[in-house]
């Protein structure tokens, strides 16, 4: 019994909104025809019980359109003003198509709908790609160099974009990256060293941007410099002696002093951007030149102790990297009334 007076109102409760739903559609057609034939009365009354969730976005959008006709077919300008940017604020992203009204279009062209600024959130991975100025080592330099290869780090950002005008954009915001290396080196017939080095930034990125976006899918780049600064830097050592009986000394050593604490990148990125309405996801692939080494080698300090006990030194270098993110932006809206 129970299960069927549940199933009763279930069937109930679906019937009810799909007759709320084709009494929504079917008024908006009578209206439509209602105005076709310059009846205007009784327009307003006929969709304003819909307006607030009886119909799909896009009938909506039309009711709007519909509405807006009304109020100037019916000398009644502000009426049209005010439902416009009510329109405008609920759908900050429309753009004008080829069938609009010619009405709604002029009263349309009268506001400001552009973004006023968009907010972007990215995150994505980065590799370094060292180069190294000056090398330093317990051993002979000249014969002894360590290699050094690829880890994945870690980079995210958040961004403020304002219009340039056209296809032009400039952004500026924060950064985080962590920036890592695998350090591997032979210094002594007898000896393996190796290590992972970490170094993490906090920067202002500064940018230019150009984006085509001729539909669903655009294409976009950007350039621009970003002051980073030290957050801390460290490697993880592990010397392996080939004597018996020996254990591998293993341990972590801090970086940070002695190297420089800023350093200014170049840097320049293309991708695809995805256009969703008022929100875009975008792809890029970038690179990030450093400009300053390291280390500062007027207070760099080769501490005897690590080179001792791990047969380690650190080399002077650009923290040069690739990266490949993933964005979100989100356009923020402000429409409002031209000025004359």
């Amino acid at each position: 019994m129970k299960r069927t007076l549940f199933s009763g109102l279930f069937i109930m409760t679906i019937s009810v909104a799909i007759q709320a739903q084709v009494t929504c559609s079917e008024q908006l057609r009578i209206a439509q025809r209602n105005f076709d034939d310059g009846l205007l009365e009784n327009i307003s009354e006929q969709l304003g019980g819909c307006m607030e969730d009886g119909f799909t976005k896009e009938e909506k959008i039309n009711a709007y359109k519909l509405l807006i006709q009304t109020h100037l077919f019916s000398g009644l300008p502000v009426l049209a003003d005010e439902l416009m940017l009510e329109f405008l604020t609920e759908f900050p992203s429309y753009t004008i198509t080829s069938t609009d009204p010619v009405e709604f279009v002029d009263l349309f062209n009268t506001y400001s709908t552009d973004p006023i600024f968009r907010i972007e959130v990215n995150a994505g991975t980065n590799f370094v790609l060292p180069l190294v100025a000056q090398y330093f080592g317990p051993a002979n330099i000249e014969t002894n160099q360590p290699v050094y290869d690829i880890r994945p780090g870690f980079g995210a950002e958040v961004n403020f974009i304002k219009s340039l005008g056209g296809n032009f954009s400039f952004s500026a915001g924060f950064s985080f990256s962590a920036l890592n290396l695998s350090y591997s080196n032979w210094p002594y017939d007898y000896s393996t060293v190796t290590g992972n080095i970490s170094s993490m930034y906090a920067g202002v990125p500064l940018a230019v941007r150009y984006n085509y976006n001729p539909g669903l899918i655009g294409f976009f780049m950007k350039m621009g410099v970003e002051p980073v600064y030290l957050i801390n830097s460290s490697v993880d050592l592990v010397r392996t002696d080939d004597i018996i009986g020996r254990e591998p000394i293993s341990g972590t050593v801090n970086l940070t002093e002695g190297h420089n604490m800023y350093d200014i990148r170049v840097f320049g990125a293309v991708g695809l951007q995805l256009n969703l309405s008022r929100d875009q996801l975008l792809l890029s692939v970038g690179y990030k030149a450093s400009t300053i080494p390291v280390l500062d080698e007027t207070e760099y300090y080769m501490d005897p102790d690590v080179q001792s006990k791990y047969f380690f030194t650190e080399d002077n270098m650009m923290l040069n990297h690739a990266f490949v993110t993933f964005s979100y932006i989100r356009s923020i809206y402000n429409p409002k009334k031209k000025e004359e």
